[in-house]
């Protein structure tokens, strides 16, 4: 926060000074003018010329600081290139979701399988409570004769 602080001042006070330097307060000329000597003698040109300028190197500082929030910038240098690891990671990345859905769908059978099993329990001990009332009422009519 305080190096974004910082820098923003440090934009206010380059601006400033771009902004009081860009007038042309006074143009020299040379003894022996060239023709671009001749073009820049005059104070319009001089001052469309820096407004260029300035234009060009506000265009070059916003490029970069957005290359560099979109992670583009310098993706390579020389020999090394910041791509190839990218690449990896991408794509050791969706072999981890591949495995990651194949654990969820994994789950997914198992939780499927648990409940049938829940319920063929349940059928299973209601069926041997079924039974048992059935014992229990055999040995009430052997007891009873």
């Amino acid at each position: 926060m305080a190096l974004g602080v910082v820098l923003v001042l440090a934009a206010l006070a380059a601006l400033g000074f771009l902004v009081s330097e860009v007038l042309p307060s006074r143009v020299s000329n040379a003894k022996n003018p060239s023709f671009v000597d001749n073009i820049f003698a005059n104070p319009v040109v001089l001052l469309f010329t820096r407004v260029a300028l300035m234009a060009a190197a506000v265009y070059v500082l916003v490029s970069v600081i957005a290359l560099m929030g979109g992670r583009r910038w310098l993706a390579e240098l020389g020999p090394f290139k910041a791509s190839d690891p990218i690449a990896r990671l991408d794509s050791n990345a969706e072999l981890l979701e591949n495995e990651l859905q194949d654990a969820v769908n994994t789950i997914e059978d198992l939780e499927a399988r648990l409940v049938e099993s829940d319920e063929s329990l349940a059928k299973a001990q209601a069926d041997i409570g079924v039974l048992l009332d059935h014992i229990d009422t055999i040995e009430l009519n052997k007891e009873g004769n």
